[in-house]
């Protein structure tokens, strides 16, 4: 499951089960910004400390979330630097080699096509240049094969069009019988989190975000 933001409540009730938890780092600013004085190490690392070392490994915290779905204003350019300062500050806790960090990708940022093949990045130089160049230094070393990792997927219940239990029932149970196939380019296991496990109802935005889930 993913979690938007660290709650001890949240985090607590999940020690011991097992259920592996994708964990948002929201505060992208303060997790990327860096001065003479090192503030950006400190404030990584007393992210980690406060977030993720009371839980880890009680709680399968598996990745670190960045930022979610940044795509304008003064956020933007300030998601690489926040990754890689969770990311050293992780190592400096002993936890490198076990809790990954990544962003999550909005969409919108992939110009459409009829197929899949064809679609691309519709503000790349920008948005998604240096993470893409990540990606072809991996390839170059022989790491084409990265894994894909379905952040959050989920169906509304309430408050939107073809928003309903049934719907979201039939939509998760759908999901959960065709993860295990993956796609036809890779026809292996897709790692998925369903987005939400309960209802959010004090969550700001648009009241379909608020209804995720209901029993």
């Amino acid at each position: 499951m993913r979690i938007y933001l660290p709650n001890d409540t949240i985090l607590h009730a999940l020690r011991g089960t097992r259920i592996a938890v994708v964990l948002d780092a929201p505060d992208v600013r303060s997790l990327a910004s860096n001065d003479a004085t090192n503030a950006s190490s400190s404030a990584a690392q007393a992210w980690v400390q406060a977030n993720v070392r009371p839980y880890y490994p009680d709680v399968n915290i598996k990745y670190i979330a960045v930022g979610n779905e940044v795509k304008d204003g003064a956020d933007k350019p300030k998601i690489l630097p926040a990754m890689n300062n969770i990311r050293d500050a992780l190592s400096a806790a002993g936890l490198g080699g076990h809790i990954k960090v990544s962003t999550a990708v909005e969409m919108s940022l992939v110009a459409g096509s009829p197929l899949p093949s064809g679609s691309a990045f519709a503000d790349p130089p920008s948005i998604m240049g240096p993470i893409v160049n990540i990606y072809s230094a991996m390839e170059k070393e022989g790491g084409s094969d990265v894994p894909v990792v379905i952040s959050e997927t989920g169906w509304p219940s309430a408050d939107g069009r073809g928003a309903s239990k049934d719907n979201a029932r039939v939509y998760n149970q759908n999901l959960i019988n065709h993860v295990g196939k993956g796609t036809p380019k890779r026809p292996v296991a897709l790692e998925t989190y369903i987005f939400a496990m309960f209802d959010e109802n004090q969550k700001k935005g648009d009241a379909i975000e608020r209804n995720k889930f209901t029993s």
